[in-house]
């Protein structure tokens, strides 16, 4: 949900926020807002505690911005019906926070925040809409921030205007967490992520939501559960292992663990280990850290690699990727599949005895933005493999890989074509697909066992 300023609004705000940057980063007094007042914000961010961070920074922030956001109207959206005796994917949120992203311009004269965006944020809930606008329903249980917290309620706002059902939120005592963005235009344009850590939650909190889980898992036997980025904070590096034992076929959605050390991403040596995952979406940058916790390259190893992949990829080159993968895939189930999405260039799909190559669709859109794109991929697999009977326990032929790839990389480029963190609906999917010139370009390959 996006606000626009008057140029009054955006000149106060302006002024406010950069006192409050300089103040913050303790920067003193510099001209405008720059790309290094910027950076000096998001280091001192992530230097603090859970509870500095809150305090130090997000509620003032909030302070200085809550009478814009509270002009932004949230009409709730009516969930998909779930029909009786019928069973649905279960997409836990585990560290779900509400983004705020302030467009910041400096012209060489004043500071403007010219616009406000805020939206619901987190994998699970990008799941949960693009599953909810192809058509299926799912549960959605949540670990969420004090009901009497107004950012608490306005996330909540936010996830029911996307017609996201609510009712399995687990209100913690803790308040919502915000995701601040900086979009820094001074000449160039970047963005400055301060993405709050969590305290731990409460033992009751965390045993009441894991019994949701099961629950779930229990009632909808054969669905998939969808595991996304990291553990709630206050568990332990077996949690996520134990709901992939539950027994449904389980999904890792990972995300940005490229700042995680061997003790921080402990938790992914030992859900690699167990060998229980059915199907992992990485981005490229996740895969190489992926092999790295799944100790198949070295830390050292793992900038170098990326590189390597990069410009491979770029040129239409897979035999790294495909080899790497084949190493990761020892770290699935037999029947495991790894889902590796390259952005503008595709994505490849592989199990231990086929890879598959998709073109993504060629898309010319000024703004666009590739948040939340994989996630509405993944939703996108997941809606073709139920409406087409994937066995995820058996193992796929190259035809079913490709049946798979194909609506992740529509729904993926389809996402990516549209501004901020909007989530792509059929429409858009089948008025992108409208556009190309040629199918998607694919290439299928055996392997040689």
């Amino acid at each position: 949900m996006r606000t626009q300023l008057t140029a009054a609004d955006a000149r106060l705000l302006g002024s406010q926020i950069k006192g409050f940057s300089q103040t913050f980063s303790s920067s003193g007094d510099t001209p405008g807002f720059s790309h290094s007042l910027a950076h000096k914000v998001e280091e001192s961010f992530h230097r603090l505690s859970p509870e500095e961070q809150r305090y130090q920074f997000s509620a003032p922030l909030w302070e200085l911005v809550q009478d814009h956001i509270r002009k932004i109207t949230h009409t709730p959206m009516k969930p998909l019906e779930k029909i009786p005796g019928m069973t649905y994917p279960i997409v836990p949120g585990f560290k779900e926070a509400m983004d705020l992203i302030l467009k910041i311009i400096f012209d060489g004269n004043d500071v403007l925040v010219s616009e406000i965006d805020v939206n619901k944020g987190g994998l699970a809930s990008n799941v949960v809409e693009a599953l909810s606008l192809h058509g299926m329903p799912a549960y959605i249980p949540s670990l969420h921030g004090n009901p009497n917290n107004v950012i608490s309620t306005t996330h909540q706002a936010l996830m029911e205007s996307c017609g996201i059902d609510t009712s399995m939120l687990i209100h913690t005592r803790a308040n919502s967490y915000l995701h601040t963005s900086f979009y820094v235009i001074d000449g160039d344009e970047k963005d400055y992520w301060m993405a709050q850590y969590r305290d731990p939650f409460h033992k009751d909190e965390l045993d009441k939501f894991t019994d949701l889980i099961k629950q779930c898992c229990m009632e909808n036997k054969g669905e998939v559960l969808v595991l996304s980025a990291l553990p709630p904070a206050g568990t332990d590096d077996h949690y996520f292992p134990e709901l992939a034992s539950l027994g449904n076929p389980t999904f890792l959605n990972p995300k940005q663990y490229d700042y995680f050390d061997f003790e921080k991403g402990s938790f992914l040596t030992h859900l690699l280990k167990q060998r229980r995952l059915a199907l992992i979406k990485p981005n490229l940058d996740e895969f190489v850290q992926l092999l790295k916790f799944g100790y198949h390259i070295s830390a050292n190893d793992a900038p170098g690699l990326y590189e390597t992949l990069k410009r491979e990829t770029d040129n239409d080159e897979f035999s790294t990727l495909i080899d790497k993968g084949q190493k990761l895939l020892k770290d699935l189930n037999e029947t495991g599949i790894l889902l590796i999405s390259l952005g503008k260039k595709g994505a490849v799909i592989l199990n231990r005895d086929y890879w598959v190559y998709s073109r993504a669709p060629i898309i010319d859109s000024e703004e666009g933005c590739p948040s939340g794109a994989g996630d509405s991929g993944l939703a996108a697999l997941i809606v073709e493999a139920k409406k087409s009977n994937v066995d995820f326990t058996k193992h796929l032929n190259d035809a079913d890989l490709k049946g798979l790839l194909h609506p992740f990389v529509k729904v993926a480029g389809a996402t990516a074509s549209l501004a901020g963190n909007l989530i792509a609906g059929p429409e858009t999917v089948d008025a992108i697909m409208q556009q190309q010139e040629h199918d998607l370009w694919t290439i299928s390959r055996k392997f040689r066992h």
